[in-house]
């Protein structure tokens, strides 16, 4: 199931940027910029990674980790896999977690197929 999630959310990416008139890079950077302006503390500048959520059922898209490295990221990205399968309903996750950099570019898990380019 997750194979055929995991693209579905980031089209849901693309689409949100498509309705701001931009990139989806550039997307993700807005959300990382109002998250930093509303005092999230799921996110930090002075960080190189973030890991940003993806709610299935509702669409909504948060930060829920920052990182100084890129296994550190992808640890926290396990984590919250296996954490997220206690709340979800057979065998859709609801909400998947995604690696980004500060600029705003996804970073895909070596280990999986990367989603499809923006």
């Amino acid at each position: 199931m997750e194979s055929k999630e995991i693209p579905i959310r980031f089209v849901q990416i693309t689409n949100f940027a498509k309705q701001d008139g931009v990139e989806p890079d550039e997307y993700v950077k807005r959300i990382f910029q109002q998250a930093v302006r509303n005092g999230n503390p799921f996110i930090n500048p002075d960080f190189k990674f973030v890991v940003l959520g993806i709610d299935g059922f509702s669409g909504g898209i948060f930060p829920s980790g920052y990182f100084d490295t890129e296994d550190e990221a992808f640890s926290y990205v396990v984590k919250k896999k296996s954490e997220e399968i206690m709340y979800s309903e057979g065998d859709e996750i609801s909400t998947t977690f995604h690696i980004f950099t500060m600029e705003g570019t996804h970073v895909p898990n070596s280990h999986k197929t990367p989603p499809p380019k923006f």
